[in-house]
């Protein structure tokens, strides 16, 4: 059963390369969705049953370069907040999630604080995107576009 496991994670994660890579936001988030309910996140902290932060899973953040023109960045756990860059040929998609608060306040720091601003002589299409991260159900409950 491991060996079904680690192939369904790699079917996964290409999925999720491949959803990426087309500019299909809202297709990789409902993936991400169904994916954390039953994904280890393999975090110290959140098997020891801390109530502080809640853990994203790694794989599907941080090996969707595996191999391919993808480059992610950032930190797979979060305290009050967590902002993500993926890369590919064609977009740049900056997001950053909130841990319990709210998407539009996700959207509205990456406005605030520049977070684009690296990028704006790039060609790439650019998406900024705010999530909402819950640490009750440990999963993504919205997103928002700007």
């Amino acid at each position: 059963t491991r060996a079904l496991s680690a192939a369904k994670d790699t079917f996964e994660i290409g999925r999720f390369v491949q959803e990426v890579e087309s500019g299909n936001y809202d297709a990789f988030f409902r993936r991400l969705q169904s994916f954390l309910p039953t994904h280890p996140t393999g975090d110290r902290r959140a098997k020891a049953g801390t109530r502080h932060g809640a853990a994203l899973p790694e794989r599907p953040l941080h090996r969707l370069q595996a191999g391919r023109p993808v480059h992610a960045s950032g930190i797979p756990y979060l305290e009050r907040a967590y902002r993500l860059v993926l890369q590919t040929n064609q977009y740049i998609y900056i997001m950053e999630f909130k841990l319990n608060g709210t998407a539009e306040e996700a959207l509205r720091q990456i406005e605030e604080k520049g977070y684009a601003l690296p990028f704006s002589g790039d060609n790439r299409e650019v998406f900024k995107i705010g999530v909402n991260f819950s640490s009750e159900t440990r999963n993504i409950e919205r997103w928002l576009v700007g």
